[in-house]
């Protein structure tokens, strides 16, 4: 099942997403370093402030997915994907595709554009954001740097007002 998270889903959304920091800190900007130092209140807010969707297997959370809106004027017409996420003995199942689709239909209710980026060598998320209309746009290279490594991404973007 995948639902949307209110702040009242604050503890299982701050689990997950240092789960998802710790075990693979390259595929996010945020490092666990800096989140886990948040207040609850702050994991709180952070749910009013983005729409971020969740999959669950019965009652755990093993996936999810944000979108967050820019507020400046000439930005409004685009929205960000990010916080993608689904714990490995949860992957193959098509969960992650399931959150897609639902970060693409709420985001056409807010934005023209959707945009995301994938570290360069996360072929299995570069194919499902492929299959599900994102092309790459370009490739920001030293996007991140953990430690003394440096990471790559790709930028990809889906045009939500062309009936894809």
């Amino acid at each position: 099942m995948i639902r949307y998270l209110t702040s009242e889903d604050w503890p299982i959304w701050k689990s997950i997403r240092l789960e998802a920091l710790e075990k693979v800190p390259e595929a996010f900007g945020s490092s666990f370093e800096e989140e886990v130092l948040r207040s609850d209140a702050d994991w709180q807010n952070s749910l009013t402030k983005s729409d971020i969707f969740g999959v669950f297997q019965g009652d755990e959370l093993v996936g999810t997915a944000g979108i967050f809106y820019h507020q400046q004027i000439k930005l409004q017409h685009k929205a960000g994907m990010f916080a993608v996420y689904v714990k490995p003995r949860c992957r193959g199942l098509g969960l992650a595709g399931k959150l897609i689709t639902a970060i693409v239909e709420q985001a056409k209710t807010k934005a023209l554009q959707l945009y995301c980026a994938v570290v360069v060598g996360n072929a299995s998320a570069l194919k499902l954001y492929k299959h599900h209309g994102f092309v790459q746009i370009g490739i920001e290279p030293r996007a991140l740097k953990i430690g003394d490594q440096f990471y790559d991404e790709i930028l990809m973007v889906k045009e939500l007002d062309c009936g894809n």
